[in-house]
């Protein structure tokens, strides 16, 4: 599942790819911070 923006809209992220979002909507339908989010993405690589 892509990850969504507060808009709905898929967001991609590489490697080094700088997002703007504050929060991120994960498939699960929670919040994460960038924070959360980079830890997520690090441990699914």
């Amino acid at each position: 599942m892509p990850l969504l923006n507060k808009k709905g809209e898929a967001v991609k992220v590489k490697k080094g790819e700088v997002v703007y979002e504050k929060k991120f909507q994960v498939s699960t339908g929670k919040w994460k911070t960038l924070d959360e989010l980079k830890m997520s993405y690090i441990s699914m690589e």
